[in-house]
């Protein structure tokens, strides 16, 4: 008989927990220190919301894997993304 094995689950720790209750401006650590964010603890990394994330992911700007049931972005995928963004223009001038 044969058995059927399912593809590795993630462990649950309470950094994982406390992973889930960041805000945007929460430090996080280091994408250097990290391999993957789920896409929410990405979005918070970036910055940005979940929507942009996702349009980012569906456009295939940032890579976005699938470990069993689970959505994963590789670290090196959003410093990918990042280092390809325009450096921004910033204007400084007097009104008058």
């Amino acid at each position: 008989m044969h058995t059927h094995q399912s593809a590795p689950r993630f462990a649950h720790s309470s950094q994982e927990a406390d992973l889930a209750s960041l805000q945007p401006s929460d430090p996080i650590v280091p994408a250097t220190e990290r391999l993957a964010y789920s896409p929410r603890e990405a979005a918070v990394a970036l910055g940005c919301g979940l929507t942009f994330l996702y349009e980012q992911m569906g456009a295939g700007r940032i890579l976005a894997l699938k470990a069993g049931r689970r959505t994963v972005i590789p670290a090196d995928s959003l410093k990918r993304f990042l280092e390809s963004l325009p450096v921004a223009t910033i204007r400084t001038g007097t009104s008058g």
